[in-house]
């Protein structure tokens, strides 16, 4: 289980989302606005900067801290 939830500001660890992993680049900031519990995974709905909103696994994630 994860620590990560709604309004949580993170980046991706990896290109994400797309046909080929590649509407979010690495390393793109992002906010969490939903969470889900799969069967094996857990999912959180992430609204990234570059406009795109993706459900992505939370090990594709990297919380982010400090100020914002």
């Amino acid at each position: 289980m994860t620590d990560l939830n709604k309004g949580d500001q993170v980046s991706s660890r990896g290109s994400l989302g797309g046909l080929f992993g590649d509407a979010v680049p690495s390393g793109t900031a992002g906010e969490i606005v939903d969470t889900r519990h799969g069967l094996f995974d857990e999912f959180t709905t992430v609204k990234f900067e570059n406009g795109r909103t993706e459900e992505v696994r939370v090990q594709d994630l990297k919380r982010e801290t400090g100020w914002f």
